[in-house]
């Protein structure tokens, strides 16, 4: 079985993802001719009108939901259980493929024991729901540094960071898109053993439930990221078990799922 990933510049996560796994199995990333006879993927793209054996991994791009519904004969990929049940219900389908996202640490790279001092977020601003400058004045009250990474070029980038910071945080309440998000942004803090502070999305509790520390509100958030520093054995146990629930989502066990797609 032959397959072809195609994305676009438009998305960020969806160039991820298809590079990513395309460039891993050795298959066609966005080809212009000989994929006739493909299984053609896209990632959180939309595919063209005139389709055969096609597609959409969708990711988070819940603006592809109309789309869906006017091509029910299109396959379908989730990110998530969460996503998965979600599509599932508001497509009135029983085909919705799962194959998780697939965290950043392909060598496995572990943080060295050294003291905590640094807590850091990966994303968009629009995507943490406090001031940066805000944050770092109620980490540096408790002795903490705040690291904010908002671009990156590749997964390199998110591997540097995440090796130069000893606690992770995600705060996006209200970000809408809820039920199509997964759990990436701990899992790839988890995958070095870095443990996570984070308000309870759905996602979160959904696959990374027990694996890291809940924060309701700002006060939660600064306040548990002091306990992680200032409690070796917190830190450590959290930094466990979020590091073995991230063993699943490596990408030697995502990429393979992809090739158990079936012609449509």
């Amino acid at each position: 079985m032959n397959l072809s990933f195609f994305t676009d510049n438009k998305s960020g996560s969806g160039k991820i993802r298809g590079e990513q796994i395309a460039n891993y199995l050795g298959v066609k990333l966005n080809p212009t001719e000989g994929y006739e006879n493909d299984i053609c993927i896209y990632v959180k793209s939309q595919p063209p009108e005139n389709f055969s054996n096609v597609y959409l991994d969708i990711v988070d791009g819940k603006e592809r939901i109309g789309w869906i519904k006017r091509h029910p004969e299109v396959g379908i990929i989730s990110i998530s259980k969460l996503s998965q049940e979600y599509l599932a219900d508001i497509l009135n389908r029983k085909d919705i493929y799962l194959i998780p996202q697939h965290h950043c640490n392909f060598e496995r790279k572990q943080r060295k024991p050294r003291e905590v001092r640094v807590v850091g977020y990966i994303g968009g601003k629009r995507q943490l729901n406090y001031d940066y400058e805000e944050l770092k004045s109620d980490f540096a009250k408790i002795g903490l540094g705040f690291k904010w990474k908002t671009s990156f070029r590749d997964r390199h980038d998110v591997v540097s960071f995440l090796n130069s910071i000893d606690i992770n945080i995600a705060y996006r309440y209200k970000k809408r898109g809820k039920y199509l998000r997964s759990a990436l942004k701990l899992i790839n803090a988890g995958s070095f053993g870095i443990p996570s502070v984070a308000y309870p999305e759905l996602g979160y509790e959904s696959e990374f439930k027990g694996c890291y520390i809940k924060a309701e509100t700002k006060e939660d958030l600064v306040y548990n990221c002091k306990l992680l520093a200032e409690n070796n054995d917190l830190y450590n146990k959290v930094a466990k078990d979020a590091l073995e629930k991230s063993k699943l989502y490596h990408i030697d066990n995502i990429a393979p799922l992809y090739q158990t797609l079936k012609e449509l």
